[in-house]
């Protein structure tokens, strides 16, 4: 039976293997300064790093100690080697997309008129909806777009929504509202990590479209939006869905 010694370096492992693989497998690199790296991209992490500091101090007491392995000069108690187990759980194996973002989505095509769309964003309380051409989804059309291009018209004393299409109203869409595709299989750490990072970078999605394959040729089966952030981010601190 292994002694907590040998469970809480088990554990600590754990945490280091999953920090190298979000850090591009390099494993040679200080524990705490891969922590540090993903922590900003990373709710629960970024929750939990002083603790994991902590923690890891007493790692690194542990087994860089002088002497057999077989003799440590300290012992972890149970509750903090069952503390290390569970954020190595939550962090390695993160929860799934809530059900709220998995559900069919309403898609028009570039040519309808643009009050159908309009319709079904205000039946559904959408801010977005997928616009396909040729059968493939190539656009989005944001609520912002919608009123970029109504003070458009307003100017010129005409709005008709029902005799103008989509494709038209799209010309109002700036390139700050940016968007992409993602695995309907992501986890919600995955999902949140690529607006995080977006933001970062200083080029912020306003949705992820959900698609078997990731890309604009899969079956869309859902769609993550900047108003669902808080909810994954939920379920990512909390472990449940």
């Amino acid at each position: 039976m292994a002694s907590p010694f040998d469970e809480f370096l088990h554990e600590h492992r754990r945490i280091e293997a999953w920090l190298s693989d979000r850090t591009r497998g390099q494993r040679h690199r200080p524990f705490l300064e891969m922590a540090r790296e993903v922590a900003p991209s990373h709710p629960l992490l970024k929750r939990h790093l002083q603790r994991l500091v902590e923690l890891t101090e007493l790692r690194n007491l542990l087994a860089h100690k002088p002497g057999s392995r077989r003799e440590p000069i300290a012992m972890p108690t149970a509750s903090v080697v069952q503390e290390l187990r569970d954020l190595a759980d939550r962090l390695t194996a993160p929860p799934p997309l809530p059900p709220s973002v998995l559900h069919e989505v309403e898609c028009f095509d570039i040519a309808q008129p643009v009050g159908a769309a309009l319709k079904a964003m205000r039946r559904r309380n959408y801010s977005q909806v997928p616009i396909t051409e040729q059968g493939r989804v190539d656009w989005l059309l944001t609520a912002n777009t919608v009123m970029r291009w109504l003070a458009r018209q307003v100017d010129d004393e005409l709005v008709d929504v029902a005799g103008t299409p989509i494709s038209e109203v799209l010309q109002a869409t700036e390139k700050s509202e940016r968007w992409g595709f993602c695995r309907t299989q992501a986890d919600s750490a995955d999902v949140l990590g690529r607006f995080v990072n977006a933001q970062e970078e200083g080029k912020p999605l306003v949705a992820l479209l959900l698609t078997d394959s990731g890309t604009e040729r899969g079956t869309l089966r859902g769609i993550v939006t900047t108003s669902d952030l808080g909810k994954l981010a939920s379920c990512l601190v909390s472990g449940r869905r």
